[in-house]
């Protein structure tokens, strides 16, 4: 079996998040994040400036604990700038 690409692991956290399941998600979260962020150091700069907007508003979301909020820019806002990269 394939490995899992950072978009499907992204799709995996947010389903983490609207189960409710937001401890195993945001830990799921982190590790994305960490590993992610080298490959956005050589992204063009279009997809680049999107990248601290998006992580605002995750992490905005995350402070108000709004799970599905955090959910959907994992899932539609985060996973538009790696397909970008593709």
């Amino acid at each position: 079996m394939p490995e899992p690409t950072l978009v499907d692991e992204l799709v995996r956290c947010a389903e983490l998040f609207r189960l409710a399941r937001e401890i195993e998600a945001a830990l799921l979260m982190v590790d994305i994040l960490d590993r992610a962020a080298p490959l956005l150091a050589s992204a063009p700069p279009v997809v680049a400036e999107q990248w601290p907007l998006v992580l605002s508003a995750i992490f905005s979301h995350q402070q108000a604990q709004d799970w599905l909020a955090v959910a959907d820019d994992l899932q539609y806002e985060l996973v538009e700038i790696f397909r970008a990269l593709s």
